[in-house]
């Protein structure tokens, strides 16, 4: 089942979220969240991850210090691989091109609790659309 939903569902489900607009600019905590919730279920064991600009201070403090509610950028990690609403990246080829950033693995509860808190956020992103991505991973 796990191979089957990572080669023939997931790229497809990513497509359809890829579509969403704005959904890259205050929607990727939401899509982590529910990946990670999706992926979960389907038996894969997910990380969520965010990252955040070595230059945004209060950013870094809060993921040190498990305080955070949003970041630069959200990924899903399963295995060698970083996951977000365009597809499939190798984690060498991610923490190379953003080697200035910082990398904390949130517990799914986290992520939850961080993609639910609207005013931290990217207010680009139309919240609204948060139906669209539950219902595209239901």
């Amino acid at each position: 089942m796990r191979a089957f939903v990572a080669k023939n569902h997931l790229p497809a489900i990513l497509q359809k979220i890829d579509k969403i607009p704005h959904i890259n600019y205050g929607g990727c905590g939401v899509v982590a969240y529910h990946l990670a919730d999706y992926l979960t279920k389907a038996g894969f064991k997910p990380k969520v991850i965010y990252m955040s600009h070595c230059h945004d201070y209060l950013g870094v403090h809060s993921l040190r210090n498990n305080e955070v509610d949003s970041c630069a950028h959200a990924y899903v990690q399963v295995g060698q691989y970083y996951y977000d609403s365009e597809g499939r990246w190798s984690i060498s080829d991610v923490r190379e091109e953003y080697n200035s950033y910082i990398f904390t693995e949130l517990s799914l509860e986290q992520a939850k609790r961080c993609a639910y808190t609207a005013d931290t956020w990217n207010d680009t992103f139309d919240r609204r659309r948060i139906r669209t991505i539950k219902r595209i991973l239901s």
